[in-house]
C-alpha cells in the first residue's frame, strides 16, 4: 500500500439495536442520541486506528464519515470548549486519528444505518450500499457532497463565566489603630505640606516641637471630609450643587447642610438655643466608617472606660452618630480591659447545718454564746457619776434560735461565769 490507499469510515448510533459488525449496545442509563452517536464515532476511531496498525497504513488519507452534524460540530472545536464527558470522547478521537477528514453524510447514503436500524441476512448481502459504500465514493472527491454548516447543542457547551471582584478603595483610617495617632500623623502630613509650600513662596517654616491645637483640629476636619466623602458623596454633591437629596437617603430626616468647612451637620430644632455651635449642629458621623469605631474606642478610654449612658451623653455633644447606643455597646463589649474587671467571681460554697441545729429538742439544750460590745454604762443616776465601758453576753439557742442578753462589767472569766450563772 502506498500514498494512494484511502480509508472510508462511517458511523450511526440507535437507542435499543445493537450494531452490526463492530458495535454496542446502549446502555441501560438514558443517554442522549447525540452522544449515542458520539460514541459511535469513537468506535468508528478505534476501528480505523486498528487497521492502520494491523495493515501498516500509517501514510494514508482517512476519511470518515458520520450523519449527526452536532458530533461533526464538537468535533471541529477543541474539547476544552464542551461538557467533561463530550471533552473526553472527542480528544480520544483526536487521538487515534489525528489526520482523519471527518465530513457529514445523509443517512440514505449511510451504510452504518443498515445495521442499526434492522436489516435481514438476505437483504444486507444484496445491497450495494452495504458492501460498496454510496455511488459518489467512487467518483473525485469535488463530486462528493459538500458539508453544511453545523451548529453544536447548546446543553453540551461548557460554561464560561468571568467573575470580576470589585475592590473599594481602602479606608485612609485603616492603617492606624488609635484616634489620637491618626490625628498627629495627619497634622505632621499638613504641617510638611505647608512647610514645602512656605519654602517655595520664600515664607519662613514652622519649626514647633509639638503640634497646635489649630494643626490638631484642622487634621481631625480632614479625616471627618474624608469619612464623609467615602459613605455619603451623592449627599454632598447635591448639597454643593444646591439641590435637593435623594429622597431614598438616610440623611434625608435630619436636614444637613454643609458648613463652612465643608462637613456635613445637622439642622435640627435647636438652632435658636443658647447651646454651643457643636451642639446645636453636630457634625454628621457615619455608622461604619472606620473614624466613628477610632473615636468611640479613644472616648471610652478618656472616660476611664465609662459605661453607655455617660459615653452617649459626651459624644453627643459634638457628633451625631447614627444607631450610637449600639456602636457604643459593641465598643465597650470589645475593650479587653472592660471584661476582665467584669467577670464574676465564684461563690463559696456553704457547708451543711450541724445536727444541732436541724434536730427539733428543747429550747437552749445546745446554745452558742458570743460578747457585744463596749456600750457607754452610767455607774449611778447623779449626774456627777462617771461613765464606764459594759458589755452584753448573747447566749443562741441553736434549734430554735431564741436569744437570751446578759450584761457584764467587764471581759474577765469571773465577770463571764457570774452572767452564766444568771443564765
Amino acid at each position: 500500500p502506498g500514498q494512494d490507499t484511502q480509508i472510508y469510515g462511517f458511523c450511526d448510533a440507535i437507542t435499543s439495536t445493537l450494531l452490526v459488525a463492530k458495535g454496542k449496545v446502549a446502555p441501560l442509563k438514558t443517554v442522549s442520541l447525540p452522544r449515542l452517536e458520539l460514541c459511535g464515532a469513537l468506535l468508528l476511531a478505534k476501528l480505523v486506528a486498528t487497521i492502520q496498525r494491523q495493515l501498516s497504513l500509517q501514510a494514508c488519507n482517512i476519511f470518515l464519515w458520520s450523519d449527526s452534524e452536532i458530533v461533526l460540530a464538537w468535533l471541529e472545536k477543541p474539547p476544552c470548549t464542551w461538557k467533561t464527558y463530550v471533552s473526553n470522547r472527542t480528544s480520544q478521537i483526536r487521538e487515534y486519528v489525528p489526520s482523519g477528514t471527518w465530513r457529514h453524510v445523509a443517512s440514505g447514503d449511510n451504510p452504518a444505518d443498515l445495521g442499526t436500524r434492522g436489516c435481514k441476512p438476505q437483504d444486507l448481502a444484496a445491497n450495494s450500499l452495504w458492501w460498496h459504500g454510496p455511488k459518489w465514493l467512487s467518483c473525485h472527491s469535488d463530486s462528493w457532497p459538500n458539508s453544511k454548516a453545523r451548529s453544536a447543542s447548546p446543553p453540551e457547551r461548557r460554561k464560561i463565566e468571568a467573575y470580576h471582584a470589585l475592590e473599594d478603595e481602602p479606608d485612609y483610617l485603616d492603617r492606624f489603630s488609635s484616634y489620637s495617632r491618626a490625628i498627629r500623623v495627619t497634622a505632621y502630613m499638613f504641617r510638611f505640606l505647608d512647610n514645602v509650600r512656605n519654602k517655595s513662596k520664600g515664607q519662613p517654616s514652622l519649626t514647633l516641637p509639638h503640634l497646635t491645637h489649630s494643626e490638631c483640629q484642622a487634621a481631625k476636619k480632614r479625616i471627618i471630609d474624608l469619612s464623609q466623602k467615602r459613605y455619603f458623596p451623592s449627599e454632598k454633591d447635591a448639597l454643593r450643587a444646591k439641590t435637593a437629596i435623594n429622597k431614598k437617603s438616610s440623611l434625608l430626616v435630619l436636614n444637613p447642610f454643609l458648613d463652612k468647612d465643608g462637613l456635613l451637620r445637622v439642622n435640627g430644632r435647636l438652632a435658636h438655643s443658647t447651646l454651643s455651635y457643636n451642639e446645636r449642629h453636630p457634625i454628621i458621623i457615619p455608622t461604619k466608617s472606620r473614624f466613628c469605631q477610632l473615636y468611640l474606642k479613644f472616648m471610652h478610654e478618656l472616660l476611664l472606660h465609662a459605661e453607655t449612658r455617660l459615653m452617649l451623653q459626651m459624644v453627643r455633644q459634638e457628633f451625631f452618630i447614627p444607631k450610637l447606643k449600639p456602636l457604643i455597646k459593641k465598643c465597650i463589649f470589645q475593650c479587653k480591659a472592660c471584661t476582665l474587671y467584669k467577670q464574676k467571681t465564684r461563690t463559696q460554697i456553704m457547708a451543711a447545718l450541724p445536727p444541732e441545729r436541724c434536730t427539733f429538742t428543747l429550747p437552749f439544750s445546745t446554745t452558742g454564746v458570743d460578747f457585744a460590745g463596749p456600750f457607754q454604762i452610767k455607774a449611778s443616776v447623779l449626774r456627777s457619776n462617771t461613765y464606764f465601758k459594759g458589755y452584753v453576753a448573747v447566749f443562741v439557742c441553736f434549734a430554735t434560735k431564741a436569744v437570751h442578753l446578759e450584761l457584764c462589767s467587764d471581759l474577765t472569766t469571773e465577770a463571764f461565769r457570774a452572767a452564766f450563772a444568771r443564765f
